[in-house]
């Protein structure tokens, strides 16, 4: 049963960010020389749904990653803990980003999901190092 909740989290995040990837290559452009008028579907709107999926996406994740760390954390896997920590974290700053985004601070608005990027790529490297880490050891002493 842990594997399930984990898992359709994670997949219901991937489905919301294939969804906002495609609404943002469908949509229109926005033009820079109407003030008054945008062609952008997001501008048009205070917290439309497409802001709803843009928080909604990394909220999954972050779910994912809530269910995994309590796992991990209870059955002492130390290493896939940090990664599990480095993953929510990364999916935390990606929500900060998400809702900076509607707010007034413009120009602050990418830094967090900038910061998120270099954690999923720390968070990666570890995986993929931990990974071949323990397979090694695992053929090494059977």
């Amino acid at each position: 049963m842990h594997t399930l909740w984990p898992n359709l989290f994670f997949l219901a995040g991937g489905i919301f960010y294939v969804w906002i990837a495609i609404w943002d290559l469908t949509s229109p452009l926005a033009t820079d020389n109407d003030d008054d008028e945008n062609d952008s579907l997001v501008a048009m709107t205070h917290w439309s749904l497409y802001d709803v999926a843009t928080a909604a996406a990394p909220f999954l994740y972050l779910l994912n990653a809530i269910i995994d760390f309590r796992h991990v954390f209870l059955n002492k896997m130390y290493w896939e803990l940090a990664i599990t920590t480095i993953f929510g974290m990364a999916y935390l700053l990606d929500i900060v980003g998400a809702l900076v985004y509607v707010s007034v601070f413009y120009g602050l608005d990418h830094v967090p999901s900038s910061v998120a990027v270099h954690f999923y790529l720390i968070q990666a490297i570890l995986a993929v190092w931990g990974g071949s880490h323990y397979h090694e050891n695992r053929t090494a002493n059977p």
